[in-house]
């Protein structure tokens, strides 16, 4: 991605691109990026604290600070860890956003040590500081231990290179430490006895280590190989009332007796204990509960967890160790501040195999008050991750406040709901996934009232495919008028077979191995957003497409590649635009985000208009 012919295509695409800055667009985005910051402002809470009040960790939604409790200068960071009155911190290089370093800070500020190039999680425990060895940029090597005081005295605790596996650290209660080497789809798991790795479950498919309850015996869940079942071990836990086997474990204390879990879309809070039937203690119906990171396994009396679900701004939700007794602390929203109140629905749609699958229908009124003006519908689906629903106003505030409505798609192959529902969207069952959205956009338009013109797709990186594939089945808008997409993965047959990009080996688990399977390689081509196009492109679909072009994740030449083939045999600009950013990655940095983000929000806006 060099020399004069690359240098000339993005000097195009900028051409292009600059004719949608219209006067009207440029004061739409000055508007929309005051509405985008005005809101983030409230997503900012410190949400917990660590070493006994000592640190204040402050949660914004998206990134993650500390502070000393008698200090106003904050740290961005990707983990931390506090010992004998010392924070262990995890910083992402400033020149390179690929990159992490490792440093131990005192009370004073002071930093005592540090170490370079490695991944985002640190630990420590027993007075030894545990990290992960990285090959840049993506290729975890090793789990190092070293003398957490004097940062000296590096030793290999586990070393495992497999490109396709990604190496991590796992705190767990009862002061217990653990590290798992995965794919998308198994894992394997040791649990740390200070320069030692013991292995554990060694025939099960994947692990979850919880650490000692308060007996002393170890507990945990498992998958057995073939099974995709999550099965409880140790005495305390396999004696517990589970919830209904629907609601899929995601974080279970086996100290304090709390559970969260998931079922489509939804997280819920429960209270268990011995042969009780467990009580349910909150409920979202989609978004995020993510319990306090840093104190798994202190021991708190009490657990306490940062929130984001759709129709409210971001909160911090405290429950007390051995009790389903709930406390809620909402954040301060100063009057001269009007935050939209939004309204949510779960809905169902029927995909082509009979399949009932999930929605959420996000708006500001329901349908039976006011119909909205276009539909976004939204999807991720991959990796099994969870859809990130969030609070949508922190993405989409000036489009819903000015009438759209979300649909977040909860497809096969996405964390939404079960690991069998994961499972079914991975691989050569991947057209599953385009199948699922397909079903979700149409039943999503039935119940709006809203055509093809008036509905909009979105998706990002992986969720790019899903994009380019919907693209390819339906270009001339029958389905979709627009689609809206950032750093997508699109060139999918050319980067699944080339292992020398630095994260294909890791993908094969989740998007097979076209390059030595016949069934994979089949599968992926009959998806491939590239290879699906016909000679004309796809003229029925505006596309508005951002990249950056330090992305290492999804290499920028797969975008620029793509939104020139849409355009099939097409002399202009055919309602295929693309943007970049030149010192931006996978995910912009928050200053670049709201301003792009509020640009790309008014483009979209003026075409949904006009359609």
């Amino acid at each position: 991605m060099r020399g004069s012919l690359w240098k000339r295509a993005l000097a195009k695409e900028k051409r292009y691109f600059n004719t949608l800055l219209t006067g009207r667009v440029k004061r739409l985005a000055t508007q929309f990026q005051k509405e985008l910051e005005v809101v983030s402002h409230l997503t900012s809470l410190d949400a917990f604290t660590i070493g006994g009040g000592a640190v204040i960790i402050t949660m914004t939604g998206s990134d993650v600070y500390w502070r000393w409790a008698w200090s106003k200068i904050t740290h961005l960071t990707g983990d931390l860890d506090f010992y004998d009155n010392k924070v262990y911190y995890i910083q992402v290089d400033k020149n390179d956003g690929y990159k992490s370093d490792l440093f131990c800070q005192d009370s004073a500020g002071h930093i005592l040590w540090s170490k370079k190039g490695i991944s985002g999680q640190v630990d420590v425990h027993d007075g030894l500081c545990y990290y992960v060895d990285v090959e840049y940029p993506f290729n975890t090597t090793h789990i190092m231990c070293c003398d957490a005081l004097t940062g000296r005295n590096h030793r290999v605790v586990l070393e495992d290179k497999d490109v396709e596996r990604f190496l991590g650290l796992c705190p767990a209660s009862g002061n217990t430490l653990y590290c798992v080497s995965g794919t998308w789809g198994e894992s394997k798991t040791w649990r740390i006895e200070g320069a030692r790795a013991i292995r554990i479950h060694p025939t099960s498919r994947l692990q979850i280590p919880l650490g000692l309850a308060d007996s002393g015996e170890e507990c945990g869940l498992l998958v057995k190989k073939g099974s995709s079942v999550y099965e409880p071990y140790g005495a305390t836990l396999t004696s517990w009332i589970f919830p209904p086997k629907e609601h899929e474990p995601q974080w279970v204390n086996v100290r304090s007796g709390h559970m969260v879990t998931q079922f489509e879309g939804d997280k819920r809070v429960w209270y268990c204990e011995s042969h009780k039937k467990p009580q349910q203690i909150a409920m979202i119906q989609a978004g995020l509960i993510q319990p306090n990171p840093y104190a798994q396994r202190l021991d708190l009396p009490y657990q306490s967890f940062y929130v984001l679900e759709p129709t409210r701004p971001p909160y911090i939700m405290t429950v007390l160790s051995k009790s389903p007794i709930l406390h809620r602390m909402e954040p301060g929203r100063p009057p001269s501040i009007k935050i939209l109140d939004l309204h949510s629905i779960r809905l169902h749609a029927t995909s082509l195999d009979g399949a009932r699958v999930p929605y959420l229908y996000v708006s500001k009124s329901p349908i039976t008050v006011e119909r909205p003006k276009a539909l976004l519908c939204y999807a991720y689906s991959a990796y099994g991750s969870s859809t990130p629903v969030g609070w949508p106003l922190l993405q989409w505030g000036p489009l819903l406040e000015r009438g759209f409505a979300i649909a977040y798609a909860f497809c096969r192959g996405s964390g939404d709901l079960t690991l069998a529902w994961t499972d079914a969207g991975r691989r050569e069952k991947h057209v599953r996934t385009i199948e699922d959205i397909e079903a979700v956009i149409q039943a999503a338009q039935t119940y709006t009232g809203l055509p093809a013109a008036k509905t909009l797709f979105y998706g990002r990186s992986a969720g790019g495919m899903m994009a380019g594939s919907l693209l390819a089945r339906h270009v001339d808008g029958d389905l979709i008028g627009t689609v809206f997409t950032e750093v997508p993965f699109v060139d999918t047959m050319r980067t699944q077979t080339n292992r020398t990009i630095d994260l294909t080996p890791s993908g094969m688990s989740e998007y097979g191995t076209p390059d030595k399977s016949p069934m994979h390689f089949g599968a992926m081509l009959a998806l491939s957003p590239m290879y699906n196009l016909p000679a004309r492109g796809a003229p029925g679909v505006r596309v508005l497409c951002r990249t950056g072009l330090k992305d290492r994740q999804v290499l920028p030449f797969e975008p620029v590649k793509w939104i020139r083939r849409l355009r099939g045999e097409a002399k202009d600009a055919a309602n295929k635009f693309l943007s970049y950013e030149p010192d931006e990655a996978h995910v912009y940095r928050s200053g670049a985000f709201y301003k792009t983000r509020a640009v790309d929000l008014a483009i979209l806006l003026t075409w949904l208009e006009k359609k």
